[in-house]
């Protein structure tokens, strides 16, 4: 699904004492898999980095549920693309907004379906703790190229639908084949 792009993806669920729960539990072990979360996504991104070929590429950083609030929360004073899918970007029984990136520039797309058991604005766990609105609208009212994709019908699961796997696409490829495109004229500028 991804031609021409390299996609990592770490597996924390493989860690032997990763914490775990089962919804909803105590908002303290939730903060505990969200910190987890972006300690991975600065290992990894440590680890690529450090290989020269790839240390200048353009990233996007996409999680699904607890891994979108990690790639919401991570490094808001970096710009970089960031994907949430099947997390609605609002306060919900699962935790709250983290502090969102200080550039408002920067590219955020969320998806979600609004038959979310989680996090949809009815007959969900976020439901039955206060009066959400199922999607990061107003969240992220403030950043010129954020998107929201709403599927009414959907559930949690978002990436089983192959227009998802299209929405997230066709915003990575608007926004980091820009980056790649300049990035590359700058080069060849630089080496003319």
């Amino acid at each position: 699904d991804l031609p021409g792009w390299l996609m990592v993806a770490p597996n924390t669920h493989a860690l032997a004492d990763r914490p775990t729960y089962n919804s909803p539990a105590k908002q303290s072990l939730y903060a505990q898999v969200h910190e987890l979360r972006i300690a991975e996504i600065d290992y990894c991104l440590s680890r690529l980095r450090s290989v020269k070929a790839l240390a200048d590429l353009p990233i996007a950083i996409v999680g699904l549920s607890e891994g979108a609030v990690a790639a919401l929360a991570w490094r808001p004073d970096i710009t970089v693309t960031r994907v949430c899918l099947a997390w609605p970007c609002e306060p919900t029984y699962f935790t709250d907004v983290p502090k969102l990136p200080d550039d408002l520039a920067t590219p955020v797309l969320n998806v979600m379906g609004g038959a979310d058991t989680f996090f949809g604005p009815q007959n969900s766990l976020s439901a039955k703790a206060g009066a959400p609105k199922g999607h990061g609208a107003e969240t992220l009212s403030h950043f010129v190229n954020a998107k929201i994709v709403l599927y009414p019908k959907w559930g949690h699961r978002v990436l089983d639908h192959p227009q998802a796997r299209g929405d997230v696409m066709g915003f990575l490829n608007h926004h980091l084949s820009h980056r790649k495109t300049k990035q590359g004229d700058e080069h060849n500028d630089h080496n003319r």
